[in-house]
């Protein structure tokens, strides 16, 4: 009986899936859609969605407008689109590529990522756009070590891709670099295609920003899918399963009043901003002094605009 109790719940792990997120660094590489505006707002979403999870540490490279040979003048809305998102979050600006004109540079920094990737510690790189750049960040890793990375796609259209010269290479010649390739189903049949973002406004001023961003392209940031599916192993996204990042993540809004006379105190999004997008889920905002909030975090530490942070 207890065999056969243990064998029904292997069949139900297998069923139903994993709910842990894929541990591991992560690239991500986009497009900027010269024919479609969905990356307008799915790499900013990408990225709020990774530090909303708490994986922020965990991306180490992200390049866009990787539609090479043809961007158009939305590739600048996208770029102008990642900084802000970017610059929210506490993101390195030198982990983020314009392959406009650093694709060299932005190679070289995949291939530099594959090539730091461990059996314990893997690279899981996301493909929302061409696979050109994808494949030359393999291209030039070592060889040896392609096996602990996994790219990730989800979309025939990204998979297949080339119209321009500059795009010789399709997911099948990724695939055959020796990478692992993990193929999920397509995000816009999930929440990241829809209308209903206004949540985000709940959020503080990086959910106002992001919430405008959305509507680019009518709410459709399906590539972001494919982040929620590595940071929570979720293919198949709700909208109430996305919010939930926000809930429970580092921007949820709140105010302390202060007992210093030093002025109004800032919210706890303003903190965690400041905190470069580590404030977790149970730190606070102290006090305020001289209109620079004091954030109550794990390990005491000077941030460059507030005062000495408290354990």
């Amino acid at each position: 009986m207890f065999l056969l109790r243990v064998f029904f719940v292997l069949i139900l792990t297998v069923a139903m899936g994993s709910a842990v997120a894929k541990s591991g660094n992560i690239a991500y590489s986009a497009d900027g859609n010269f024919h479609d505006k969905d990356d307008l707002c799915a790499t900013a979403m990408a990225i709020s969605v990774a530090a909303e999870a708490g994986r922020k540490n965990s991306v180490v490279h992200v390049d866009y407008n990787n539609h090479l040979g043809k961007s158009g003048g939305q590739a600048n809305t996208h770029k102008a689109n990642v900084e802000k998102m970017r610059g929210h979050y506490g993101y390195a600006a030198n982990i983020f590529f314009d392959d406009r004109t650093q694709a060299a540079a932005a190679a070289s920094h995949g291939a530099a990522q594959i090539d730091k990737a461990t059996a314990g510690n893997r690279l899981w790189y996301i493909c929302a756009g061409p696979m050109e750049m994808c494949w030359r960040a393999a291209n030039q890793s070592n060889k040896a070590n392609r096996g602990n990375t996994t790219f990730v796609s989800h979309h025939k259209w990204n998979d297949n891709h080339a119209d321009t010269p500059q795009l010789k290479h399709k997911w099948g010649d990724v695939c055959k670099t020796g990478v692992k390739c993990d193929h999920i189903n397509d995000q816009n049949n999930t929440a990241f295609k829809s209308k209903n973002w206004g949540w985000l406004t709940k959020y503080g001023q990086k959910g106002v920003d992001l919430e405008k961003i959305t509507k680019a392209k009518g709410g459709d940031c399906s590539d972001a899918g494919m982040m929620m599916y590595v940071v929570k192993d979720n293919k198949n996204a709700k909208m109430a399963q996305v919010e939930a990042l926000w809930k429970g993540g580092s921007s949820s809004s709140s105010s302390s009043s202060s007992s210093s006379g030093g002025g109004e105190c800032k919210t706890k999004a303003d903190c965690n901003a400041i905190y470069n997008g580590n404030l977790k889920k149970g730190w606070k905002v102290k006090n305020c002094a001289k209109k620079a909030a004091v954030c109550k975090c794990k390990k005491g530490k000077k941030t460059k605009n507030c005062k000495t942070v408290t354990k």
